[in-house]
């Protein structure tokens, strides 16, 4: 068994597993600590800020009979503090091998955030490399402040909003940014980044006024902060076969809208939208079941940018696929001036896109055209032929953006 772990990120990391009562300012949570019901009670990868901080965690973990967590530390650190924290670390799992604990943590693997920026061929990459792990801290701030119902650190929230906003200014290819960012692995923070992302860029190409896109992009951030209250294994599983687990889920809407209900940085409008943005143009949404112009256009908006991270996060399809999918399942629940203009933009945002192409022949190329009436796709290929390939068969395991 390896004790101590470096691990593959912007800078060197040390993983440890401690108990609670050990935590110290400038450990890093490794993994969602969730409650016995499966409830996360702090984020993944939440900082420790200060000695206030540390003694908060620790009465919250207690009061959930929460007795060891894994950490990391990325600063340099004397041979003492090493020496005592891989001791700690030894006692602790000396203790595990032989008492059970009720640390519940998801183990599903992922690929670490600084080496998925080092993938992407975009400009600015000092920038990106900087400021992602800095907007997740500041969003893991902010929601452990709500799931305590404490609101200490809300009021820092506008100001990391303007502050993760600049990824769309940065990067002329936002949504190829955020296909790579997918396979950050369970990350709350990714999930909420996508939704946000995703309905401030269908807000832009309905031509709102930037303060409304503003105030959209903060719906999309915090509209699923309730699924920390849902069971782990349902979280990201909005279409169960189980019906309980489809109650549970159901759930979460209700969950942010109240999380959400005294904070002054929401209108009571948006804070409205995100308590209906499960809602269905047919009327089989949730939690209202309220049927078209009921809905309001940022809930709209909002269920839009869910069913295309649902395809592309949870699903792992390719943006394009995604939008093929919507199509395809479901029409009758989206509103379809609004998906169609999001369509007809994600088509043309991806022209040029470069892929590889894995058939009996593997081959690379570029997306040079789409065709809407058949749903396919024209790929010039490197050696100058062009291929058509159906959308409906656009998915993951065929073909791999580049």
């Amino acid at each position: 068994m390896i004790v101590v772990t470096k691990e593959s990120n912007t800078q060197q990391s040390l993983g440890f597993t401690i108990p609670t009562i050990s935590i110290q300012p400038d450990m890093i949570i490794s993994n969602e600590i969730l409650n016995p019901q499966g409830n996360i009670i702090i984020p993944k990868n939440y900082k420790v800020k200060d000695n206030a901080t540390a003694d908060r965690m620790k009465r919250i973990l207690e009061q959930h009979n929460i007795e060891t967590i894994s950490v990391r530390i990325e600063k340099e650190v004397t041979a003492d503090q090493l020496s005592d924290l891989m001791n700690i670390q030894a006692d602790t799992l000396g203790e595990k091998a032989t008492e059970n604990t009720s640390t519940k943590i998801r183990s599903k693997k992922n690929q670490p955030l600084g080496e998925i920026i080092d993938s992407l061929d975009i400009e600015d990459m000092d920038f990106f490399k900087k400021t992602l792990p800095q907007w997740e801290q500041g969003f893991n701030e902010v929601f452990a402040s709500l799931t305590e119902d404490t609101h200490q650190e809300t009021n820092t929230l506008e100001q990391s909003i303007l502050e993760s906003m600049k990824i769309i200014e940065k990067s002329v290819s936002v949504f190829q940014v955020m296909d790579k960012l997918k396979n950050v692995g369970d990350s709350l923070y990714i999930h909420c980044y996508q939704m946000g992302i995703t309905s401030y860029m269908i807000g832009k190409w309905l031509h709102l006024d930037d303060q409304q896109n503003q105030e959209l992009f903060v719906c999309g951030m915090m509209a699923d902060v309730g699924l920390s209250k849902v069971p782990a294994e349902v979280r990201y599983e909005p279409y169960s076969t189980s019906e309980e687990d489809q109650a549970a889920y159901r759930q979460h809407a209700k969950h942010s809208y109240l999380m959400l209900k005294n904070v002054s940085f929401l209108s009571d409008l948006s804070k409205k939208a995100i308590l209906h943005h499960h809602e269905q143009m047919d009327g089989k949404g949730f939690p209202s079941q309220y049927r078209k112009n009921r809905i309001s256009l940022f809930s709209k908006i909002l269920y839009i940018a869910h069913l295309y991270g649902y395809y592309t996060q949870n699903n792992q399809e390719n943006p394009l696929r995604a939008i093929n999918l919507i199509h395809l399942n479901h029409l009758k629940e989206v509103d379809l001036n609004v998906f169609y203009i999001f369509e007809n933009r994600i088509y043309d945002y991806f022209i040029g896109q470069k892929v590889r192409v894995n058939t009996e022949e593997i081959f690379t190329g570029d997306i040079v055209l789409f065709d809407r009436i058949d749903s396919s796709t024209l790929i010039k290929t490197e050696d100058n032929r062009f291929i058509h390939i159906t959308l409906k068969t656009f998915h993951n395991n065929l073909v791999e953006f580049i």
